[in-house]
């Protein structure tokens, strides 16, 4: 299953940073930005057209966020991923898990 974080079809944010339309502001904790039609930004995860055909992927790397999810449900542990993709820090590993929970807890609400 993919991570909805950053879905084209919200197209309605504005230029500055908010919430996605469906979360009151300051609801979920995480910042969202549209910078353009195709990219949808986070503190953790980019999406970007020109990298990776557009799938989410750590920021400032080229490693889908779906590889850490795939690592987890396959029941490898996030040091595992980290040994497998170096370019990840802990903390950025860390900063997207706590951005999917908090976004996961405030779309369930």
């Amino acid at each position: 299953m993919g991570f909805p974080l950053a879905d084209p079809v919200r197209k309605s944010w504005t230029p500055a940073c908010s919430s996605p339309p469906s979360v009151p502001p300051g609801r979920c904790g995480v910042t969202m930005c549209q910078v353009s039609d195709n990219e949808s930004v986070t503190q953790a995860i980019a999406r970007d057209p020109e990298t990776m055909h557009g799938v989410p992927v750590f920021r400032g790397t080229r490693v889908p966020v779906q590889t850490l999810f795939d690592y987890l449900e396959g029941g490898e542990t996030l040091e595992d991923f980290l040994q497998g993709f170096p370019t990840v820090s802990r903390a950025l590993a860390l900063a997207a898990l706590a951005e999917a929970r908090k976004l996961l807890l405030a779309l369930a609400s």
